[in-house]
């Protein structure tokens, strides 16, 4: 008759390394939790932010003006393009325009009456345009417009700006 051995293989730790470990665990913890609800409010108008000029991205979809110049008073008539063959998402509440001084680009006005609280979808192939009021106190310069889409919908949101426009008196 055989009989089997069963032996226990346990490990001692000295309790100083138990204890450092469970605290590196717990503040790991801490960290990511507050990691992954930490969020980010748009600027508010009255922050000015250097923003580099970017080159537009090879996503397919663009951003486009009516034309290069207007008037204080004139709406500027934005169309969003899309030129790939899937659905893209693009969301008007990170709106922002751009304002071109001595040699930066600096966010001049985010327009938060455009948003829609959700990414409204775009399907390939398809445009759509939006108007927008400039306002009166805007001084004349150079200025782009700036908004973010998701290529494809649900992925990281890329930058489209607009080509440069004048505003004039």
């Amino acid at each position: 008759m055989l009989r089997a051995h069963h032996h226990r293989v346990t490990f001692c730790f000295p309790l100083k390394l138990k204890t450092a470990m469970k605290r590196y665990i717990i503040l790991a913890t801490i960290l990511l939790a507050t990691t992954a609800c930490a969020t980010t409010p748009p600027p508010a108008e009255s922050d000015v932010t250097t923003i580099p000029a970017m080159e537009a991205p090879a996503s397919g979809v663009t951003f486009n003006t009516e034309t290069n110049a207007y008037v204080r008073t004139e709406t500027v008539n934005l169309s969003i393009t899309n030129n790939t063959t899937h659905e893209v998402g693009y969301n008007l509440c990170f709106l922002r325009i751009d304002r071109h001084v001595e040699g930066t680009w600096q966010a001049s006005q985010n327009f938060p009456d455009f948003c829609e609280g959700d990414t409204l979808r775009l399907e390939g192939g398809t445009n759509v345009e939006h108007n927008l009021s400039m306002a009166e106190t805007m001084p004349a310069g150079e200025y782009r417009v700036v908004t973010y889409i998701e290529n494809p919908l649900g992925s990281d949101r890329q930058q489209v700006e607009t080509a440069v426009f004048s505003l004039k008196d």
